[in-house]
């Protein structure tokens, strides 16, 4: 039986979605909200799409995290990877003397080898609307996959009862994350000040923008807080206005 692709999941599961910038914006199941909670679902999921989008642009290619730049991966542990994750990379070898090396002639940015974490980042409205969350969804090669072994069965009529699990190439890109969390204390996907200053312009001017319609009046001034980053300023913007 041929596995559904993601699009085909989130149709089933009633959620409505588009991308942004290569990122999932997403909605939970439409079918739960009013038409006016779906309008504001979809439009902070959008702007949710555009500050992720930065933000993986930043750690994956600027090499910056929340806290600053990068201080560079540890060189005390060599790294040996399973043959799945092996051809994904197109490295030709399996084994590193350490991440630095590993990451100088594989990696795709910073955190990305094989560029399977980023791809699943999405932006997701919550509380009908009211609030968005930025995570990770979806499985993807990784380098040691998950090991064979028991796993107990949480939903359903077996739930509880301990039964095999076979070993699987793949695991959660949200865990995959938590490993960087775990290992570099980097938490990926956390907004800078100026990010966080940005998406709080988002907000107020969105709220600016529609006051004004409702008062006929013809200009509306759009304020970006000291601090906020421009071009994701400019981007909210052009959002804010459609």
């Amino acid at each position: 039986m041929a596995r559904l692709t993601r699009d085909q999941r989130l149709t089933r599961s009633g959620a409505l979605f588009f991308e942004v910038d290569g990122v999932l914006a997403r909605t939970t199941k439409a079918a739960r909200l009013t038409p006016e909670q779906i309008v504001k679902s979809l439009e902070i999921a959008g702007m949710g799409g555009i500050v992720a989008s930065f933000i993986r642009d930043r750690v994956r290619d600027r090499w910056l995290t929340a806290q600053g730049p990068f201080k560079g991966h540890s060189t005390r542990w060599s790294v040996f990877v399973i043959p799945e994750f092996e051809r994904k990379v197109g490295s030709g070898r399996r084994w590193w003397r350490n991440k630095r090396e590993q990451q100088n002639q594989v990696g795709k940015g910073l955190f990305s080898m094989s560029g399977g974490m980023w791809s699943g980042l999405q932006a997701r409205s919550s509380s009908g609307g009211r609030a968005v969350i930025i995570d990770f969804r979806d499985t993807t090669v990784g380098q040691h996959g998950k090991k064979a072994g028991k796993r107990t069965i949480r939903r359903g009529k077996r739930a509880g009862k301990v039964v095999n699990q076979r070993a699987n190439p793949n695991i959660k890109n949200a865990e995959k994350a938590a490993i960087v969390l775990a290992k570099t204390n980097v938490n990926v996907i956390q907004p800078d000040f100026s990010e966080n200053m940005a998406m709080a312009d988002a907000v107020s001017n969105k709220i600016g923008l529609k006051m004004a319609a409702v008062m006929d009046a013809d200009t509306v001034q759009i304020r970006a807080t000291t601090g906020a980053r421009t071009t994701l300023v400019r981007s909210l913007k052009r959002y804010w206005e459609q």
